[in-house]
């Protein structure tokens, strides 16, 4: 099997796992609640810009003037899909400029962009794959019920079961086969994609203690610092971290730890470009 086949294989649990979810099955038959399907629109919402993102960091980084165009072609489908969720977002009654993203949102929109802008094309492949791939699975899965999907979220399934969306999917795998080196390292990026885009929890979050405000605001400044990425090839290198070195006041932001562990860090380069990371700091 090609590896994007072979991935796809060896989690099909996890597959199986998602189309069993209450959420998922919710939406079959129409009985997901409505405010469930609005918490999930507008955290989607916020994935889905990161995912167009990671694309454009794989496009610019691609090896050959044929993956420039596939991806390319991906990131234009994934802009057409944000369009379309802000439409939809409208219709079910979802303003985007109320979205906060949550901490599991931001793990994950964290993890896919600095695999993009850190990380060889191939294992970037393997992390934006399992939610195309997942996605396709459970709209055809779904929109194969026929008469049985109640009308409230058809369109939804609809969507994921178009032809086009599985064409989407299909060069996507085929970009993780041409560019995957270390199949490891691309075992793990797609195991821990495809575990984060398990269908979200129906029930309503709990009322907000102070310690989760504040780490909110942790998550928000977080999101803010990580709007840009530049990308560093070799960064890891002994050159680069001689050359690449925290800067504590640059854009007011501090690069000392935080509190929570967790702290934003904005590094200036010898050659007065600014990179802007979201970093994991270890706690005192």
């Amino acid at each position: 099997m090609s590896p994007a086949a072979t991935l796809w294989a060896d989690n099909a649990d996890l597959a199986a796992e998602a189309l069993a979810h209450p959420f998922v099955q919710g939406l079959a038959d129409g009985t997901l609640p409505l405010p469930a399907f609005q918490r999930y629109i507008a955290q989607d919402a916020y994935f889905l810009d990161a995912f167009v993102r990671a694309y454009a960091l794989a496009l610019a980084r691609g090896p050959d003037r044929q993956g420039v165009r596939d991806f390319f072609t991906l990131l234009s489908g994934a802009l057409d899909e944000l369009e379309g969720h802000d439409a939809d977002a409208a219709r079910w009654g979802v303003r985007g400029e109320e979205v906060r993203p949550h901490r599991a949102t931001l793990t994950y929109t964290d993890f896919l962009l600095a695999t993009a802008a850190l990380h060889p094309v191939g294992e970037t492949c393997a992390a934006l794959t399992p939610c195309m791939r997942l996605y396709a699975y459970l709209g055809q899965a779904l929109a194969a019920r026929g008469e049985g999907v109640a009308a409230p979220y058809r369109a939804w399934i609809e969507t994921y079961a178009h032809p086009a969306f599985e064409a989407l999917a299909a060069r996507l795998e085929s970009l993780l086969d041409r560019y995957v080196t270390d199949k490891e390292a691309a075992r793990v990026a797609y195991r821990r994609a495809i575990a984060h885009r398990a269908p979200p929890a129906a029930t309503p979050r709990r009322h907000a203690s102070e310690r989760d405000v504040m780490r909110d605001a942790v998550d928000e400044a977080r999101a803010n610092v990580l709007v840009a990425v530049v990308v560093v090839r070799h960064l890891g290198d002994a050159d680069s971290e001689r050359r690449c070195r925290p800067d504590r006041h640059a854009h007011g932001v501090s690069a000392s730890p935080s509190s929570s562990g967790i702290g934003p860090s904005t590094w200036t380069t010898s050659a007065s470009a600014t990179v802007r990371c979201s970093a994991l700091w270890p706690t005192a």
